[in-house]
């Protein structure tokens, strides 16, 4: 029935990662939706989980993986999940699944690693850290290298459009 339409024949018209099933993205977002239902649901859940730069010192290495997908609430969550959405598929597409997925992983490992360094040298307190915020920085970082010169357009509080090129989102980020 649709098969007769030009854009439904080859070449396939959907992006290369809408080709080969359910976006990884898609997939992270439910992993961290899971999760959030379950520190709510489970006492000590979150506590056993979180990133604690102490425990980490004392061998607990899963925790630099663990914490990623544990927030602090439901907005932390929201923002969170929006911005592996927005920023991911870009990145999914332009990687591929096995190297999006590595680049999001590494990243928030590095960004738990510098956060404890930043706590054994006494610059922050100690404190459980949760969140995919280090990852998603290292997809931005990597959106702005990989489009440096692509226009984009974001909403500030998401109401102000503002547009820019992407490599200035390299700025934003420091």
């Amino acid at each position: 029935m649709l098969d007769d339409r030009s854009y439904m024949r080859e070449p396939d018209w959907r992006p290369e990662v809408a080709r080969r099933g359910v976006s990884l993205c898609l997939k992270l977002i439910i992993i961290n939706v899971v999760c959030f239902i379950l520190q709510h649901s489970i006492r000590g859940f979150d506590e056993s989980l979180a990133l604690f730069p102490s425990r980490l010192a004392q061998g607990r290495v899963w925790e630099l993986l663990s914490y990623q997908f544990l927030h602090g609430g439901l907005f932390h969550l929201l923002i969170n999940c929006a911005m592996i959405w927005f920023v991911g598929r870009q990145m999914e597409e332009s990687l591929g699944k096995t190297k999006f997925f590595t680049l999001y992983l590494i990243a928030g490992v590095f960004g738990g690693l510098l956060q404890c360094l930043l706590t054994w040298t006494h610059y922050l307190a100690e404190a459980g850290v949760v969140g995919a915020s280090a990852g998603i920085f290292g997809l931005i970082a990597a959106f702005a290298m990989v489009f440096w010169d692509r226009e984009i357009t974001f909403l500030i509080m998401f109401i102000i459009p503002v547009r820019m090129r992407a490599k200035y989102l390299l700025i934003a980020l420091v």
